[in-house]
């Protein structure tokens, strides 16, 4: 598996990048969808808070990645996409990531919704990045400085951005995987 697809977001050049100091309101603004999520989705298992701005001191482009898991490959069904366009997302499909159903909200970009099976490869990847950086504030640090590296370059050229983080993800999550194992951990919370 390409950990990078796993990764990515992108896939959208109509808005340019922005990265910001980390935002202690991100917590309650997820919060808040994971209210409103709750209401649309009843047959959910799991909701997480992921992406930079889940990673306190993080500095993030200012969009709330959330990550729904569900148990099943039918992720959204018609009545759920037509609640979520009533709160304001956009359906995008799978947007170039296979079995994710894909949505934002806002333009500029306020929300990003990932709906996935439950404990996927994407669900568990997105999970042990995110847990990583937080344990490791020195390895988010160095995240931090890449970004804005990257975003001082590819501000208007979301793919090239998002191509740029690759292989630091991908050493990142190939420390995890170690890390995690030798914590003796099997699942990732």
């Amino acid at each position: 598996m390409d950990k990078l697809t796993v990764i990515c977001f992108g896939g959208f050049m109509d808005d340019t990048i922005t990265i910001v100091d980390y935002n202690p309101d991100w917590v309650i603004l997820f919060e808040k969808e994971r209210i409103l999520l709750k209401t649309i989705f009843e047959d959910f298992i799991d909701i997480q808070h992921i992406g930079s701005t889940s990673i306190y001191g993080l500095e993030a482009k200012p969009i709330i990645d959330i990550m729904l898991g569900v148990s099943e490959r039918t992720l959204v069904d018609k009545k759920q996409i037509n609640m979520l366009e009533l709160n304001g997302y956009k359906y995008r499909g799978e947007a170039g990531i296979p079995n994710r159903q894909f949505f934002r909200k806002g333009m500029p970009r306020t929300h990003h919704l990932h709906v996935v099976k439950y404990k996927s490869d994407f669900w568990l990847e997105h999970l042990l990045f995110r847990n990583y950086l937080r344990a490791f504030p020195k390895v988010a640090e160095e995240y931090g400085r890449l970004k804005k590296r990257l975003v001082l370059k590819y501000s208007d050229d979301r793919g090239k951005y998002t191509k740029g983080k690759g292989p630091f993800i991908n050493e990142v999550l190939e420390k995890a995987e170690m890390w995690m194992k030798e914590r003796g951990d099997v699942t990732v919370q």
